[in-house]
């Protein structure tokens, strides 16, 4: 699969809070094809641009896994499947996944869409 998303902006939205370890990741959703990043107060998601019939388990990646710029992002390739691969001209890098349920951001987003709380 592939992901345009490069480390530098994963991380910046990612949570730096320890005590919400599955914040520090990004959610690998493979069934909405979408990666999701998250600090709990602002949401952002990617496209996953996945070939058919490929597969992907949904998991919590850590976002250092992310190609550190621009081109390598472009070119990187994606696996998740027990851990995260990320492989792109620089090579391959391996990282454990977040063992960690990561919060459901569907209902975040409808709910939002749904006009939400009064305020």
């Amino acid at each position: 699969m592939k992901i345009n998303i490069t480390k530098q902006n994963a991380a910046a939205l990612a949570s730096k809070d320890a005590i919400k370890p599955s914040l520090q990741g990004c959610l690998i959703d493979p069934d909405n094809k979408k990666a999701v990043i998250t600090n709990g107060h602002a949401l952002i998601m990617y496209p996953l641009k996945m070939e058919k019939g490929e597969e992907a388990s949904r998991a919590v990646v850590p976002v250092d896994i992310f190609a550190p710029n621009i081109k390598q992002s472009e070119s990187a390739e994606y696996c998740i499947n027990g851990a995260a691969v990320r492989q792109d001209n620089a090579g391959t890098q391996e990282a454990a996944l977040i063992n960690e349920r990561y919060p459901d951001y569907e209902s975040v987003i409808l709910y939002q869409w749904r006009g939400g709380p009064a305020r």
